[in-house]
């Protein structure tokens, strides 16, 4: 159905079909949103306790399946609340067994009655409701509540579930750019200063963006159709005895306002940070060391990897290789090269033999995984 709004002009005859066209359009323009930007559940409040065999409901706000705005102003007990409902919160007789939901409909009242001075066709007085209410009811199922599934509950196919390394390797494995001209929010925080050019991939890693950002629309994509449940579940009743047990956390759909997500999103964010850290490399001895050209220096290079809680990382790629002054690198005297790849050990430490090259300042870079780097120095005395 598409919207229709009033279009005025002068001397138009606002009627009553017009002036509730006006209402019609703001009300459901603004549920649509609501429940499509928001979604159906408990916005605030709206607390169940359980107490002598009644229900208190503490006052809140919550939006039910078609976006309609349902407000508690104060508290509300059941006093029978296993008495099972039909949809206008009237018992039908029936009893709920062991569990029952309590749930929460929108509901309107017509009120304040004033005699109609002028009518269309009616000669007699009469009187009709001048305002709309807007109410709520509180309805008893039987059973325990089904809550909608979460946004992660939704991704089943297992293309799209994250890879079993995501988290255990550096943030440069996940924030290549493979065709793209938008970044995702991760890929700003991990792009440099300069950008990233249209196109760039990293086809050394297990998992792109892409991969995520099909991982993402699976997990949101739904139906814009409205849910055949239109009340909103506030908590599941259990009978112990004599005594009522509520829960309400599995019951219940929580709507968190701007502020919360904000919250929880940084919360998120700092820990997920944790987890995406990069490997880091560190100097364990062989820097700054002084020998002769083309012989190798006394003390090995010792680095040690540890991840983002200082945890030392085993078998863990660190690549040696000589940068100024032409040096060469590699397991023992016999094997040395212009680069050399040596796995961490138990401790995390990996070592490599350096031979000096030209005379002066020699350096020799060590890299990790997820572009953690230390440069080694010694000086190369006499010789050539």
């Amino acid at each position: 159905m598409s919207f229709v709004r009033n279009r005025y002009f002068y001397g138009k005859l606002l009627d009553v079909r017009h002036l509730e066209m006006e209402q019609r359009y703001l009300n459901e323009k603004r549920w649509l949103l609501n429940r499509l930007g928001l979604g159906s559940g408990v916005l605030c409040g709206l607390d169940v306790t359980a107490s002598g065999g009644r229900v208190r409901i503490a006052p809140g706000v919550a939006i039910d399946g078609l976006g309609r705005e349902i407000v508690i102003p104060e508290p509300f007990v059941v006093k029978k609340p296993f008495a099972i409902t039909d949809d206008c919160g009237l018992p039908t007789g029936d009893e709920a067994k062991d569990e029952a939901t309590i749930c929460l409909a929108f509901h309107e009242c017509d009120t304040e009655l004033a005699p109609v001075l002028v009518s269309e066709c009616d000669v007699r007085e009469a009187c009709a409701p001048g305002a709309t209410r807007e109410r709520y009811m509180v309805l008893v199922h039987d059973g325990a509540a089904t809550p909608a599934p979460w946004p992660c509950e939704r991704a089943t196919d297992p293309k799209h579930v994250l890879p079993t390394d995501f988290g255990t390797k550096g943030r440069s494995a996940y924030g290549t750019i493979p065709g793209a001209s938008v970044l995702l929010p991760h890929e700003r925080a991990a792009a440099p200063a300069g950008g990233l050019a249209r196109g760039t991939a990293d086809t050394s890693t297990t998992a792109s963006t892409n991969d995520l950002r099909t991982l993402f629309c699976t997990m949101l994509e739904g139906s814009c159709a409205p849910p055949d449940e239109l009340c909103v579940p506030l908590a599941t009743l259990t009978r112990n005895g004599a005594d009522i047990s509520v829960e309400e956390c599995l019951s219940r759909t929580l709507v968190p306002s701007n502020a919360e997500l904000l919250g929880l999103i940084g919360g998120l964010f700092g820990a997920l940070s944790e987890r995406l850290a990069p490997d880091v490399l560190e100097y364990v001895d062989g820097d700054g060391q002084t020998g002769k050209p083309s012989q190798p220096l006394d003390k090995p290079l010792s680095v040690e990897v540890v991840d983002g809680d200082g945890n030392p990382v085993k078998d863990a790629n660190v690549r040696f290789r000589a940068r100024a002054g032409g040096g060469k690198v590699g397991a023992d005297a016999a094997s040395v090269q212009d680069a050399f790849e040596a796995q961490t050990d138990d401790a995390g430490e990996a070592s490599a033999i350096w031979e000096l090259g030209a005379k002066g300042l020699n350096t020799i870079e060590a890299a990790a995984d997820g572009g953690s780097r230390i440069v080694f120095h010694a000086f190369a005395e006499g010789g050539r």
